[in-house]
């Protein structure tokens, strides 16, 4: 027997992809449209979808299970990002299943990259804005008894010229 009306009604969301599979075999009890949409219609089971699902850098992680109840996961063919979310809960005919429901989250997950990138160039550019003040300070230091040296040299020449000198000695 199929789920049903009010389960049906609940889990149709179609921003998410929801599966149930049996938790002892992984067949695919039930399916909503999202999960059909993100996964094609030609899975026929759990570990088909969840073959498909990795973590970032390591494809030695499961994906979400009831003892790990919730992941965010790549599609390794599509390269969307979904929020995998797992628990057992038992069916309408009495068997344990595991409900999985999986947001995608990929624009959520690029807008936090392109965030990040950001990020890293207004530090950047920071910090070159502070190099740029500190070469300033540091050059005003450097030229600043130069001028004074320049003026000081200036003076004896006018007065040596306008014969305002005296030697002492």
């Amino acid at each position: 027997a199929g789920p049903d009306e009010r389960f049906v009604t609940v889990l149709p969301r179609p921003d998410a992809a929801v599966y149930v599979a049996d938790a002892r075999t992984g067949e695919l009890l039930y399916t909503n449209e999202g999960c059909r949409t993100a996964f094609g219609s030609e899975v026929a089971s759990a570990a088909g979808i969840e073959r498909r699902l990795q973590p970032r850098g390591s494809a030695d992680l499961p994906p979400a299970s009831a003892h790990r109840p919730q992941a965010e996961l790549q599609d390794a063919v599509t390269g969307r990002w979904y929020l995998v979310a797992a628990r057992e809960i038992r069916w309408i005919d009495g068997r344990n299943v595991a409900l999985h429901i999986a947001p995608d989250v990929t624009d959520r997950r690029q807008a936090e990259d392109l965030a990040r990138e950001q990020q890293g160039r207004l530090e950047m550019a920071l910090r070159l804005s502070t190099l740029g003040e500190m070469a300033s300070a540091i050059a005003h230091q450097i030229n600043q008894p130069l001028p004074a040296i320049a003026n000081y040299c200036s003076g004896c020449a006018w007065r040596l010229r306008a014969g305002e000198w005296k030697r002492e000695g």
